[in-house]
């Protein structure tokens, strides 16, 4: 009787290297089911399932959540299993083998490992809540290695001690420590970007689907499980226990907007997705889907607004058409939307372009007067927004004015940049919400 064909194949040394230990890896220690997801040849993928150490199947769904979890962490140990996962960045990106096949592309690979027992969600909810923390308002400030030695607490043990809500109104705290500081109307100068950790933004499995254009995977994982409960606008209120859609910093709808993926957005707004969502687990910079496609991004200053008309040529290039009419045309938009603290409402972000084509365009879609929208948290009118300045390079010459002057009109996402000045031997990482980053930021050494 001939041996299965998994048994029978012969695997290059590679891919039985044992799975290093998430502290000690070296870079690129990740898994040999890792590697085998990210291979086109499926028969490597179905021989390092073969060689599992730990033929524990996978238990149901139906039992509790602890009981899961439990499972899961054993799962991660195991450099056979479907579920063995890069949970802290080191120099590697968090990873799972699900989340390599979608990142590669590969629906059969992700299937089979769907099948072997791979949590559909791409990610255990226990690395899910630890990065969910970082983004946490009201929050102690975050240790310097937190990915060596851990938070300060857990996400629950923080939340136990903030006395308000997530999504309360702005503080005066708040408004005190902008007063000491630069940001953009829209957000907060501490606010976490959200790949802190290399491909942090993409822990679930459903935005990371999200940002390619297949359509398949995106239909495969709702199938076999995935959590898009917070997600899908026919859900009955949001549960408050933590699920992976609730505590998610992004959403598949702000991956395709993100990644300019019109197809896509128009494929999960068919599957019933929220085109009004605001992240809950990013409080301080949630916008809706629609809101995002008036920021500002590196893929958006280079690529494809030449596909707008000659009519609306005139549009600022790194505004997307075709991304805001897919989400704007769709019947549940509700055009009334503003942001959970600052109070942000489209036209806010329309008017921070300072292009009277692009509002005359957007007040043609949306059936409001300007005059309805009221002034943000922080008091800025439309007019007041328009005549900000459009980043810190405007005025950090002048002392008297950087003191004057706490907001400006960027619409950049938070960016990490790795900056080398003239008078420094190293690059140092450094966050900068508005990207002008000064060089008096900067050691020597």
């Amino acid at each position: 009787m001939d041996e299965p064909e998994e048994l029978s194949f012969q695997l290059p040394p590679e891919y039985i290297e044992a799975f290093p230990h998430r502290i000690s890896r070296e870079p690129r220690g990740i898994s040999a089911l890792m590697k085998a997801a990210a291979n086109k040849d499926s028969r490597i993928l179905r021989a390092v399932l073969a060689c599992r150490s730990n033929s524990r199947p996978a238990p149901d769904r139906k039992t509790t959540p602890a009981e899961y979890q439990s499972w899961l962490r054993e799962q991660q140990s195991d450099t056979f299993g479907p579920n063995a996962a890069v949970e802290t960045p080191g120099q590697d990106p968090i990873n799972s083998p699900l989340l390599q096949a979608i990142r590669s592309q590969l629906p059969g690979n992700a299937d089979l490992l769907l099948k072997a027992g791979a949590d559909p969600d791409g990610i255990d909810m226990e690395t899910q809540e630890m990065y969910q923390a970082l983004f946490l308002r009201f929050r102690p400030s975050i240790p310097d290695y937190v990915d060596i030695d851990g938070d300060v607490a857990s996400r629950q043990q923080l939340l136990g001690c903030m006395k308000l809500p997530q999504t309360a109104p702005i503080t005066r705290e708040e408004i005190e420590q902008r007063a000491l500081t630069v940001s953009p109307f829209w957000t907060f100068a501490n606010a976490m970007m959200l790949g802190r950790y290399p491909k942090g933004d993409e822990m679930h499995s459903l935005v990371a689907a999200a940002m390619h254009p297949s359509t398949e995977m995106i239909d495969k994982l709702l199938e076999t499980g995935a959590d898009a409960s917070s997600w899908i606008y026919s859900q009955i209120g949001i549960s408050e226990d933590p699920m992976p859609s609730n505590i998610a910093i992004s959403s598949p709808l702000h991956a395709a907007v993100a990644t300019e993926n019109v197809g896509m957005i128009s494929h999960l707004l068919s599957r019933g997705f929220d085109p009004n969502f605001l992240p809950t687990g990013t409080p301080l910079m949630a916008l809706t889907p629609l809101m995002s496609t008036f920021l500002s991004s590196e893929q958006a200053t280079t690529s494809a607004t030449s596909t707008q008309t000659s009519a609306t040529s005139q549009l600022p290039l790194t505004f997307n058409q075709a991304l805001y009419d897919t989400l704007i045309s769709h019947p549940s938009i509700r055009y009334t939307t503003t942001s959970y603290v600052l109070r942000v409402h489209v036209f806010h972000l329309a008017a921070a372009h300072v292009s009277f084509p692009l509002f005359k365009y957007i007040l043609s879609t949306i059936p409001l007067s300007p005059s309805y929208v009221l002034p943000t948290a922080l008091d800025h009118t439309l007019l007041h927004i328009a005549c900000l300045p459009p980043s810190t390079r405007h005025f950090k010459r002048s002392l008297t004015t950087l003191r004057s002057i706490h907001d400006t009109r960027c619409l950049q996402m938070p960016q990490s940049r790795r900056i080398i000045p003239s008078h420094a031997t190293g690059s140092f990482p450094h966050y900068d919400l508005n990207g002008n980053t000064d060089e008096k930021c900067w050691g020597t050494r």
